[in-house]
Order: C-alpha cells, then sequence, then structure tokens
C-alpha cells in the first residue's frame, strides 16, 4: 500500500485484482463538514458522516468521508486537525 501525495489530494494505491477494492483518491481539505454539506447539496451521497480515522503521537487528528463518483468508484475527504494538548 503506497500514499503519494498530490498536491492537496493523496492517493492511495494497493494491489487487490479487483474493481470493487480500488484505490481511493482523497482530497484534503480544511473544512470537511463544509465540503461535505456543499457537495451533499449538489446530490453527490456520502457514506456516513465525518469521522475521526486516526490519532497521530503528536495530537493531529485525521477524519474523513467517502463518497462515490458517477462511476462507482469511492473518493474521500480528509481534514487533519492539530489538537493542543
Amino acid at each position: 500500500m503506497a500514499f503519494p501525495a498530490l498536491g492537496q489530494a493523496r492517493l492511495m494505491l494497493r494491489e487487490t485484482g479487483s474493481r470493487d477494492q480500488a484505490d481511493i483518491l482523497y482530497f484534503r481539505m480544511a473544512d470537511i463538514r463544509g465540503r461535505q454539506a456543499a457537495l451533499a447539496h449538489r446530490n453527490v451521497t456520502f457514506i456516513g458522516e465525518p469521522h475521526l480515522i486516526h490519532r497521530h503521537n503528536d495530537g493531529t487528528e485525521e477524519w474523513m468521508t467517502f463518497f462515490g463518483d458517477d462511476e462507482g468508484r469511492t473518493l474521500a475527504l480528509v481534514n487533519k486537525i492539530k489538537i493542543a494538548f
């Protein structure tokens, strides 16, 4: 599995042999909930709400929400938030 950075996007590459488990393109943004609401308003269907995926050792939280494109591929919005202790 690899996660190359593409500017504000991140791509997850993995070998699966199945289109049902295809690679995922992640779009990084500062306001994940706002972007989800704007896309949902344009009839984008999301698979759940933004949720915490991982808390890094430095306190950064990584939040994601997933949605499908018009060909059934999964895409994601991601937001990293630095939590002050």
